[in-house]
């Protein structure tokens, strides 16, 4: 596995459970011939004040970038078309779609056939032109073997 894309999806889970305070949350990783694929089951989350941190420290927030070169963030809640996105760090951007909590907004445009970037790593591809604030999922993105 590589250790660049392994830290930063340990970043988005310690961010998950420690801020977002999910009250389940189950790391679960893969082995698929080669590669790893790795899932983050979380339920009943809620923007609570946990530990040190202040309401006003994850109040905002509705994407987490999970790395700086990413082009992508998770949504932490459902999105509606219209809505201003606030992202971890501290960019504002505006759904196009609907965005289902833990799926992927763009945060550039993405050309057709242009990668698409999360945990700092190429994870597909875009099947057409995404542009920012859209939904990225299967309808729109690749991923090739």
């Amino acid at each position: 596995m590589n250790r660049t894309y392994f830290w930063s999806f340990l970043r988005l889970f310690s961010f998950l459970v420690g801020n977002v305070c999910c009250r389940k949350a189950i790391l679960v990783v893969l082995k698929n011939s080669s590669s790893y694929i790795t899932f983050v089951m979380f339920s009943a989350c809620q923007k609570l004040p946990r530990g040190n941190l202040e309401m006003n420290d994850t109040a905002g927030i509705k994407a987490l970038l999970i790395h700086p070169r990413d082009n992508v963030a998770v949504a932490l809640e459902d999105v509606s078309p219209g809505a201003q996105v606030p992202l971890s760090d501290g960019r504002v951007v505006t759904a196009k779609t609907e965005i289902p909590q833990a799926h992927k907004i763009a945060l550039k445009r993405i050309d057709s056939g242009g990668a698409v970037v999360k945990y700092g790593e190429i994870i597909g591809f875009a099947k057409l032109v995404i542009e920012e604030g859209e939904w990225v999922h299967t309808h729109n993105l690749s991923y090739e073997e």
